[in-house]
């Protein structure tokens, strides 16, 4: 389940969004609720919402400086701004903030269940990337000793002409490795040191 949180000081509009949308068939949990732009950074901060759907006009701060110190902390946040009385250089902005929608009150609520399910569409892609990426490194990190060996194999079985025996022992350290004490003798011929000292 993705995390919402709701910001706008108007108790009615919050439960007309709770209302109007299905967060289950989303794919979404409403994990907080604020009425101010100062609670909603409080509240952001321990619940860490994924998305958030917040009122411009809301006391303390505004809901555009709120998004931004939001946005601080987490740029992938997703965040929609709903309002009254919104002007287009306000719409502009919140673009340029990295918010990825600007609805008008009264919201319509078939809209906004089309835009969380584009955003929940977005995070579940994200969040298989991570999952894909997480699983490559894994296997690269339980393949990487096999592979070390097997290059450390081809490097005892080639001609000691065709070795450069500097750059045999510089990977045999940044691989945090121990070679046999005769293959390290080997390489480690009259003179020999670190590429580059």
């Amino acid at each position: 389940m993705h995390k919402l949180m709701i910001v706008d000081n108007d108790r009615e509009a919050r439960e007309r969004i709770l209302s109007g949308i299905s967060p289950e068939k989303l794919g979404i949990e409403v994990c907080a609720q604020a009425d101010n732009g100062i609670q909603a950074v409080e509240m952001f901060m321990r619940h860490r919402p994924e998305i958030v759907i917040t009122e411009i006009a809301v006391p303390l701060i505004n809901g555009i400086d709120a998004a931004k110190q939001i946005l601080q902390v987490d740029g992938d946040t997703k965040i929609i701004v709903v309002t009254e009385s919104g002007t287009l250089e306000q719409a502009r902005e919140a673009v340029r903030c990295g918010m990825v929608d600007f609805m008008p009150k009264p919201v319509d609520v078939h809209e906004l269940e089309a835009v969380l399910y584009r955003i929940v569409s977005q995070l579940q892609s994200r969040r298989h990337c991570k999952l894909q990426k997480r699983r490559l490194q894994e296997l690269l990190d339980r393949s990487m000793p096999l592979i070390r060996s097997e290059y450390f194999l081809q490097l005892m079985q080639t001609p000691q002409e065709q070795v450069d025996p500097a750059f045999a022992v510089f990977l045999a350290r940044q691989c945090v490795m121990t070679l046999p004490g005769e293959l390290f003798e080997a390489a480690e011929i009259d003179g020999c040191t670190e590429p580059g000292k």
